[in-house]
């Protein structure tokens, strides 16, 4: 029987007037999809309320000069679509004939203050009146926390003398939210911006597992039968890195410095200097790796080993599906023949900092094409995935990086983990019943589970916390 974990998407709702210093209850909302008890955490077995559930009614809006259709199909709303949102037109809430939310979807580095001085005066006006509230959708980023950020929302609202409590800001950022409060409770302030945690590129991967077939279900079955199938694994480990990040350089470097490099299949989008072979926007200059190795220690030994690399200049997946124009690996997860050929992944996330910060789609790739992972990304990734339903590898894998609070001691804890997995790994890959259940399992939660836990769980949970956050009137009043 399968369980699908509830939601670890908090959001905060304040209750206040106009004045940014007047203070105010603070009410931390970690609800069921049905309206289920503040502060309460609910079981891995909750299920969404059909009656308490809630269709929202949005309009997409640009305010930074975007194609009216570009700014709809880039918002939550859009992606998540029925039963728990529909579009209407911004000119329908500006006459009446709907009731409904704003969304603005992210673009660029605009923030929350930029958007808000960017607002035509007759939205602004209804939020006033509350007639509808703003629903900032940076949920492809994570953004992060600085003081002088909430400033200019704070300073924003009163400027354009705006209600506490009508403004949601969306974001991948799980720790955001903390930061936030505990800023405001410094400073005796009320906070009056709704942040709920939501993830517009997990959601999508949910939805696009299964492309390729005519139901996730197919998907599973076809992956299944290919991969368990195969007689050898040409390739110990895959590692995409289109990005060069700094992290990704000192593993490269390290896999360099212990002549591992050709035991497995490596993407990697080059580095100033080297030849390049494909588009050269994914090339970065050496400062930030350099910069990396100083400040947090990460695999400073292998520094002398950076040259070698830049002569690497590109390495993209063309053979393996890889986009013609950008090199970059398909979005979606079908069959693909990198992960074929090799057993495992070395997970290069976006960032690798030492807090819980987000996690991005990118483990659930390697799981959808039956690949156990070892993941360099922020601390308590593990404990992330795990929330979304799938299942990790302790008991063949050394884990005990996922709690390590500093990024380089947790880089050289997994890479530990990587050198004492790779001794056994075509074996166990191969032999191991237990370990090839956990593989069929991620699988299926890829293309069937995580879809299901979106539909029955968290899209009507992100539903129910705007609404209850930042309710409208009724379209007859």
């Amino acid at each position: 029987m399968k369980k699908w974990l509830a939601d670890r998407f908090p959001s905060v709702s304040a209750r206040a007037g106009n004045d940014p210093t007047q203070t105010n209850e603070v009410v931390h909302h970690r609800a069921t999809p049905g309206g289920g008890s503040v502060g309460v955490r609910p079981s891995a077995s909750v299920r969404s309320d059909p009656a308490t559930e809630s269709t929202l009614s949005c309009a997409s809006l640009g305010v930074f000069g975007e194609e009216r259709d570009w700014v709809r199909e880039r918002t939550v709303a859009h992606l998540v679509g029925a039963p728990c949102f529909r579009h209407v037109e911004v000119e329908d809430l500006l006459r009446g004939d709907e009731v409904g939310y704003l969304v603005v979807p992210q673009q660029g580095g605009y923030d929350i203050h930029d958007v808000l001085t960017r607002l035509p005066e007759a939205c602004l006006a209804l939020i006033r009146q509350g007639r509808t509230a703003l629903i900032v959708d940076h949920s492809r980023e994570a953004t992060s926390f600085k003081e002088q950020r909430a400033r200019d929302w704070h300073l924003a609202l009163s400027a354009l003398d705006l209600p506490a409590n009508r403004i949601c800001f969306l974001t991948q950022n799980r720790k955001i939210l903390e930061q936030y409060v505990s800023w405001t409770s410094a400073h005796d302030l009320t906070p009056r911006i709704n942040i709920i945690n939501y993830d517009y590129y997990i959601k999508h991967f949910s939805i696009d597992a299964p492309r390729d077939f005519r139901s996730g279900h197919e998907y599973v079955q076809t992956t299944l039968d290919t991969f368990q199938a195969r007689r050898d694994i040409e390739h110990e480990y895959l590692s995409l890195n289109y990005k060069p990040r700094p992290w990704r350089i000192a593993l490269l470097t390290r896999l360099i410095m212990d002549d591992l490099w050709d035991e497995g299949l490596i993407s990697f989008g080059g580095i100033e200097g080297g030849r390049r072979r494909a588009n050269k926007r994914s090339v970065i200059s050496q400062e930030g790796p350099l910069a990396l190795f100083q400040k947090l220690g990460i695999a400073a030994e292998t520094k002398a080993f950076l040259p070698e690399l830049i002569e690497k200049g590109q390495v993209l997946f063309y053979e393996y599906g890889a986009n013609k124009e950008t090199g970059k690996q398909r979005f979606g997860n079908r069959i693909g023949e990198a992960f074929y050929k090799s057993g495992f992944s070395l997970v290069t996330e976006t960032e690798m900092f030492p807090h819980e910060l987000r996690i991005t789609e990118k483990p659930f790739k390697s799981f959808a094409n039956y690949h156990p992972a070892i993941v360099f990304g922020n601390q308590w990734a593990l404990r992330q995935i795990r929330d979304y339903g799938f299942k990790t590898f302790d008991r063949w894998i050394d884990e005990s990086y996922d709690v390590i609070q500093s990024p380089g001691l947790r880089f050289r804890a997994a890479y530990n983990s990587f050198l004492e997995f790779r001794r056994h790994s075509k074996r166990l890959i191969m032999e191991d019943a237990d370990l090839r259940d956990v593989l069929d399992y991620n699988v299926d939660h890829s293309a069937v589970g995580l879809d299901r836990l979106f539909r029955e769980n968290i899209d009507p949970w992100l539903t129910h916390q705007i609404e209850t956050a930042m309710p409208l009137p009724d379209a007859a009043s």
